[in-house]
């Protein structure tokens, strides 16, 4: 999901229906495994996202609600899928889901303001940056915590091994 951080600005210079395109061909090339099923999930994912978008009167809510979309699609593939291990990620999953959305609310801003001005591009590209910081920091402690936890189940079963011995 965190290629939603590079696709909710693009949303700002090109359609939702180029972006529901694009990426599902960008995953067949690059992905190994499984092409066929991230290739349909994710056209599936833009293409309702794309049908919220287009839902939605307000130019101000369209980013959010195509957000809003691949979420609903995503925890929906999420759930169908990965039933029994979904429960040891919820947290997780509960904040990439609020980082998302949150992003398109920080991109849907640009709506607000009646003209393009320097100022308005230099103050959301300063805006978006530092939320992007913020995220790559949550997602590297939160790739240390699972790597500590890890770590220490290695440790109880060798200490178990040892113990038994």
């Amino acid at each position: 999901m965190f290629e939603m951080l590079v696709i909710i600005p693009s949303l700002l210079f090109i359609s939702p229906e180029t972006i529901a395109l694009l990426t599902p061909i960008f995953y067949l090339i690059f992905q190994k495994e499984h092409r066929l099923t991230r290739l349909s999930m994710r056209l599936l994912m833009y293409s309702f996202g794309t049908y919220l978008f287009y839902s939605v009167p307000h130019d101000y809510l369209r980013i959010p609600f195509f957000a809003l979309g691949v979420i609903i699609t995503n925890f929906m593939y999420l759930f169908f899928y990965f039933f029994k291990d979904i429960k040891l990620y919820l947290t997780a999953i509960f904040n990439s889901y609020v980082m998302i959305s949150l992003g398109a609310l920080l991109v849907a801003n640009v709506y607000l303001h009646s003209e393009i001005k320097l100022s308005n591009f230099i103050l959301f590209f300063l805006t978006y940056s530092l939320y992007l910081i913020l995220i790559i920091l949550y997602a590297d402690s939160f790739n240390m915590s699972i790597l500590e936890k890890i770590e220490r189940e290695k440790l109880k079963k060798k200490m178990i091994i040892f113990c038994c011995c």
